[in-house]
C-alpha cells in the first residue's frame, strides 16, 4: 500500500499542481510533498478525506484498496456471511448497530476494518 503514490496520482489526474492542492486544502505545499513521497506516513483521516473530496476520487482508492465490494441489500457480502453465523451477545450488538448505518457509514467501518486487518497481519500495533 503506497498512499504517497496513490496522493501524487490523484492529484495529477485531477490536474493540480501542488500549489494548487496547498491552496484548495489549506495544507502547507511542503507537507503535501512529504504526504507524496511518504515521509509523513501516519496522514490524519480528515486530511486523506479532504484530498479524496478535492481529487474527487474515494478514500479507498487513496488507500490503495481495490473498488468497493458489490453489495447485497446495502450490506456487504463478507458482513452477511459473518452476521449468518451464530454470534456472542456482544457481537450481535455491534451487527445490529452496523445494520443501521447508511452505505457511506458501512463503507468507512469497512474500510477500518480492512486497514487494521492488514496491520495486524503486517504485526504493526
Amino acid at each position: 500500500m503506497n498512499i504517497g503514490k496513490n496522493l501524487k496520482s490523484a492529484r495529477l489526474h485531477a490536474g493540480y499542481t501542488l500549489e494548487e492542492a496547498a491552496r484548495l486544502t489549506h495544507v502547507h505545499k511542503s507537507t503535501l510533498h512529504r504526504y507524496e513521497s511518504d515521509e509523513i506516513k501516519n496522514i490524519p483521516l480528515a486530511k486523506l478525506r479532504l484530498l479524496a473530496g478535492i481529487y474527487r476520487t474515494d478514500l479507498g482508492s487513496l488507500l490503495g484498496f481495490p473498488e468497493p465490494e458489490q453489495e447485497s441489500g446495502g450490506f456487504p457480502r463478507r458482513m452477511l456471511a459473518y452476521a449468518e453465523r451464530k454470534s456472542l451477545p456482544s457481537e450481535q450488538h455491534i451487527l445490529d448497530k452496523y445494520r443501521r448505518l447508511d452505505t457511506h457509514s458501512k463503507h468507512l467501518i469497512n474500510l477500518m476494518l480492512d486497514i487494521q486487518f492488514i496491520r495486524e497481519k503486517a504485526g504493526l500495533p
